[in-house]
């Protein structure tokens, strides 16, 4: 299997309804715990995609009863029967949903899920960072304002470089800026590098053969022209209805260094007693 068709499978299109109504967001597969005493899948995305949410769905394609034939439903989380786990510090916009109703659904249904869960070890590490370059070429997988191939469950996916100096934390929060286009239902996209062939590291020198993958971060917002002319820092809208405009976008976004779905696998393995 190619490795972008892995990653059009590592997402998800969440709809978020609350009491004031419905949003759309981006969330994938990520093994929070895997060790002797158990395992345990998260669906990350950002605090703010399900914030105030009594309940979420999204569609999952699987195979049924060995059967090559792909089928695809939605599925429904209450959110308030459901183990989240939230980033410790409120400034970082990440979340995990931990995924033991999907696996229940699935059973039921006879089925295996067409989804990719990304591994610890595909996160980009500190070292990972250090050696990456500024204008570093990224995909992006998601579903901007909302869009997506409803008949074949289908991804959105979008290509564009890192704007900033990886290995920094730009300005002194653990993220990095992306040059890529940025629309509602992108929040909770995760940013990859994906490569195949012939590359160059970071001290010039090309290197032949293999692949290099890892996930370098998730959305969560973009700097915007403010009406008074500065400039703010801003989630990601999840609406994707039409609104008053109050602020300019510039097709940079801000994303959530990949270090610190650390964070979130410590938590959970504390909540489940998995050691």
């Amino acid at each position: 299997m190619h490795l972008h068709n892995q990653l059009m499978w590592s997402v998800v299109r969440i709809q978020a309804t609350s009491a004031t109504g419905t949003s759309v967001g981006t969330g994938f597969w990520y093994k929070l715990i895997s060790n002797d005493q158990g395992a345990a899948v998260g669906l990350i995305t950002n605090k703010h995609v399900i914030e105030g949410a009594e309940k979420i769905e999204f569609s999952v394609s699987f195979t049924r009863n060995g059967s090559s034939e792909m089928h695809h439903e939605m599925v429904a989380f209450d959110l308030r029967n459901t183990h989240i786990i939230s980033h410790p510090d409120e400034k970082v916009d990440l979340c995990a949903i931990v995924a033991s109703e999907l696996f229940n659904w699935l059973q039921e249904k006879g089925g295996e899920a067409r989804i990719r869960v990304l591994q610890e070890q595909e996160l980009a590490d500190k070292s990972f960072f250090d050696r990456t370059l500024p204008a570093e070429e990224i995909l992006m997988v998601g579903y901007p304002n909302g869009l997506w191939d409803r008949k074949n469950n289908g991804a959105i996916i979008r290509s564009g470089v890192v704007a900033t100096n990886p290995g920094d934390d730009y300005e002194g929060r653990p993220e990095f800026m992306v040059d890529i286009a940025c629309f509602p239902g992108s929040s909770g996209s995760p940013i990859y590098v994906a490569k195949t062939g012939a590359r160059q590291d970071k001290s010039g020198t090309l290197v032949f053969g293999g692949a290099e993958f890892r996930l370098l971060g998730i959305l969560w917002g973009g700097p915007q022209y403010a009406a008074e002319g500065n400039i703010i820092a801003r989630p990601i809208p999840t609406s994707t209805q039409a609104v008053p405009i109050t602020g300019i976008p510039n097709n940079l976004g801000f994303a959530i260094k990949a270090t610190e779905l650390k964070y979130l696998g410590d938590l959970a393995a504390e909540r489940f007693q998995f050691q």
